[in-house]
């Protein structure tokens, strides 16, 4: 079998997460494969996201090449942990060599955003793993939906110093309420957040309208912190405002909303005149009840 043969026998292997066949290949014809060769299976590695274990192996402590190409081992290591290769990652991690911060503490970035618990649970109990940075991963692990690396980062200790000291919870609050299925995160949040961030909720109840994540905004609203009245009953402005992008509709936010007693009448008329100008009868109907309990001898805003 010729070079160019075993070469693409080995990427097929890969590809179709033929693991044991793929290092049975590079370990039967290593005396064919040059330098150029394994690194050509690392970039294949990469290129597809796959990380078998046996492979990794093979490359970094059989392959003949193996000391000229140390370099790249903390690499794959973090690519793993973006692709949820838990046993390479363990494997790689346990030789003294490779680092888990290389990159700035990518892996760990890699791992939350990816939503692979079992990887972020291992990167922050490796003592070498410097988490100062964890309030960018856990901002967007909230963002993404991913509640147990949540959950593991708020648990570290370490992790849960930077996060707080950056007002890590309200910035992963703020992203966390533009998707509708994050309501288990968000109730999270609010449980952690510290009493210094408090006013910061509001906000996070405006970004909630704007993406017209109902039940989040009923998680809000539900904390007696929450003040949707705030700015100018921005939050209700938000929500109408958002009326007319494609063919979604937030009158059940702004329903919502206007069931709420702390929602007050400033800036119910404008909200009318602009709703009216979107076309939007059924937010206007609504607007027009509400401005009318106000005022029952108000007929026209």
């Amino acid at each position: 079998m010729n070079n160019h043969l075993v070469m693409r026998s080995i990427r097929r292997a890969i590809r179709l997460n033929l693991e044991d066949m793929a290092a049975h290949l590079l370990k039967k014809h290593k005396t064919y494969l040059s330098k150029s060769n394994i690194l050509s299976v690392i970039r294949y590695m990469k290129k597809y996201g796959k990380y078998p274990i046996g492979v990794v192996r093979y490359i970094y402590y059989e392959s003949p090449f193996r000391y000229d190409i140390q370099g790249t081992k903390s690499w794959t290591m973090m690519l793993g942990c973006e692709n949820g290769y838990t046993n390479t990652v363990r494997f790689l991690l346990n030789d003294p060599e490779t680092d888990p911060n290389i990159n700035n503490g990518h892996a760990l970035y890699l791992a939350s955003v990816s939503g692979n618990a079992p990887i972020v649970l291992m990167l922050l109990q490796d003592p070498r793993t410097d988490p100062s940075g964890a309030q960018q991963d856990f901002r967007y692990a909230a963002y993404y939906g991913h509640l147990e690396c949540v959950k593991i980062l708020l648990a570290d200790d370490r992790a849960f110093r930077s996060i707080e000291s950056s007002h890590g919870i309200a910035s992963a609050l703020r992203l966390a309420v533009a998707n509708n299925n994050n309501v288990a995160i968000v109730r999270l949040l609010l449980e952690h957040l510290p009493a210094c961030d408090v006013e910061l909720i509001s906000y996070a109840l405006t970004n909630a309208c704007y993406y017209y994540s109902y039940d989040v905004v009923t998680v809000l609203l539900e904390d007696e912190r929450v003040d949707p009245s705030a700015d100018d009953n921005m939050a209700l402005c938000t929500a109408y405002s958002r009326n007319t992008v494609g063919d979604l509709t937030n009158v059940e936010v702004v329903r919502r909303l206007l069931a709420d007693d702390r929602v007050i009448k400033k800036g119910l008329a404008s909200a009318i005149s602009i709703a009216e100008k979107n076309k939007d009868h059924d937010t206007v109907d609504l607007l027009r009840r509400k401005l009318i309990e106000f005022n029952p001898y108000c007929t026209t805003p």
